[in-house]
C-alpha cells in the first residue's frame, strides 16, 4: 500500500477553487500547504484564462 508521502502529496492540502458567485473553477486538486496569495492568484489566473489579475478569498 502506497502512502502519501510516497504518493506525493505529503504537505498539501485539497481545495476546490472557485469565483465569487461560488461557481467551482475546476475539480478538486491537491495544492502545496505552502502556497501563498501569488501562487493562489497566479492559479486562479489561468483557470480563467485572465490577463488582469483577479483576486481571491480564503474560507
Amino acid at each position: 500500500m502506497e502512502t502519501a508521502s510516497e504518493a506525493g502529496m505529503s504537505n498539501t492540502v485539497m481545495c476546490v477553487l472557485t469565483d465569487p458567485e461560488g461557481t467551482h473553477l475546476g475539480s478538486s486538486m491537491y495544492i502545496p500547504q505552502t502556497a501563498g496569495p501569488l501562487q493562489l492568484t497566479q492559479l486562479v489566473n489561468k483557470f480563467l484564462n485572465n490577463v488582469t489579475p483577479s483576486s481571491f478569498h480564503l474560507f
